[in-house]
C-alpha cells in the first residue's frame, strides 16, 4: 500500500508539472482555443500564468485526499478540501488585491498560494498519520507470517500417523502454544482498519483445519 501511495503521488506530480509547464509556456495557445479577441488574449496571458503558477502543487492535495478517502478517513479529506478553498482562498482573495497594489492579480495569486499551503498541509499530514499506521500493520503481518511458517513446520514433515502417542502429544502441545500466541495477536492487533486482524484470523482458521486433517482429529485447539 505504501509503495502504491508513493507511485501515485510521484505520477501525479510529474503529470501536473508537465501540464503546468505547457500552460505557463504557451498560455496564448490555450486561450485562443476559446477566444480570438486580441485584447482578451493580451489580458488573459499574465492572468493565466499567475493563476496556474505552481499548479503541480495541487497533486499533493489530490494524493493526500485520495489516500484518506481510500482508507476510510473521508472526514480528513473533507477538512483539507474546506481548509484550502474556504479557510485559505477566501481570505486571500479579499486581502491580496488590497496589498501592494496587486489589484486583480491578487485575486489570481490567491490560487497558487492556497495550492502551496493546502497541498503541503494535506500531504504532510497524510505522511505523518497514515504511513506509520501502514508500516505498523505491515510489520504485524510479517510477524504473523513468521508464526504461521513455524506452526506449519511443526505440523508438517514426518507423517502424523507414524508418530508415537508421546510424539503426537508433544507436537500437539507445541501447536497449542503457537495457537495461543496467534490468538494473542488476534486480540491485540488494532482492528480499526480490520486488515491485519482479518488476515490473522484467516491464517489461524486455515491452520486449525489443516492440523485437524493431519492429526486425524487428535488436536483440539
Amino acid at each position: 500500500v505504501r509503495k502504491a501511495i508513493w507511485f501515485t503521488s510521484i505520477s501525479a506530480i510529474v503529470y501536473t508539472t508537465a501540464v503546468w509547464m505547457l500552460v505557463h509556456g504557451f498560455p496564448e495557445f490555450f486561450i485562443r482555443i476559446f477566444n480570438q479577441d486580441a485584447d482578451l488574449v493580451a489580458a488573459g496571458i499574465p492572468a493565466m500564468q499567475i493563476y496556474y503558477f505552481g499548479f503541480f502543487l495541487m497533486s499533493l492535495q489530490f494524493s493526500g485526499q485520495a489516500v484518506f478517502v481510500a482508507l476510510g478517513k473521508a472526514k480528513r479529506a473533507v477538512f483539507f478540501s474546506i481548509f484550502r478553498k474556504v479557510i485559505i482562498v477566501v481570505p486571500l482573495t479579499w486581502l491580496l488585491p488590497r496589498i501592494a497594489g496587486l489589484g486583480t492579480n491578487g485575486v489570481f495569486a490567491a490560487e497558487p498560494i492556497s495550492n502551496l499551503i493546502g497541498g503541503l498541509a494535506c500531504f504532510l499530514t497524510m505522511l505523518a498519520t497514515v504511513m506509520p499506521e501502514l508500516k505498523e500493520k505491515e510489520n504485524g503481518e510479517q510477524q504473523v507470517g513468521q508464526l504461521v511458517k513455524e506452526l506449519k513446520r511443526l505440523i508438517t514433515g514426518k507423517r502424523v500417523d507414524r508418530l508415537s502417542v508421546q510424539e503426537r502429544l508433544v507436537r500437539q502441545t507445541c501447536v497449542m502454544a503457537f495457537s495461543k500466541e496467534l490468538k494473542k495477536y488476534k486480540d491485540t492487533v488494532d482492528c480499526g482498519e480490520g486488515m491485519a486482524k482479518l488476515l490473522l484470523w484467516t491464517y489461524w482458521e486455515d491452520l486449525y483445519d489443516y492440523w485437524k486433517m493431519r492429526s486425524g482429529g487428535l488436536a483440539r485447539i
